[in-house]
Formats: structure tokens, sequence, C-alpha cells
């Protein structure tokens, strides 16, 4: 509903890395019980559940999750 009302994606990721961390900006770290079942983990989060955070160098943007709220989105 949101890209109808925008026009534009909600979460516009070039990359698996980029879409998860601009999901979890908004939506926050998943739970860990839902990162135990995914098969890539290891690329994407720590042991601790912590997820690994790339700063867009193009940009120089890091995305900090739950940092965005929903209502600033739209």
């Amino acid at each position: 509903m949101v890209e109808l009302f925008t026009g534009e994606p909600l979460f516009p990721g070039n990359n698996e890395q980029e879409q998860l961390e601009l999901i979890m900006e908004l939506c926050g770290i998943p739970p860990n019980s839902l990162i135990d079942r995914c098969r890539k983990r290891e690329y994407y989060f720590d042991v601790d559940y912590s997820p690994f955070l790339i700063e867009d160098e193009e940009v120089g943007i890091l995305r900090i999750p739950d940092s965005k709220k929903f209502e600033k989105v739209i």
C-alpha cells in the first residue's frame, strides 16, 4: 500500500545486504528465532544476532536498525 501511495519502492535495495539493511532500518532486527531459521544467517548476522552493517561508501550512509519511523517514510 505504501508503494501505491508514494509511487516509490519502500525498500529499494540494490542487493540482499542493502535490502535487509533497509528493512531493518524501518522494522528493526528480526527475532532471534527467525534469524536461526535463515539459510544465509552467517552472511548477515553475528553469533550474538547483531547484524553486520556496511556503510554505503557511494553516499556515505550507515543504516541503523529501527532508526526510521514509518510516518516519515510516507
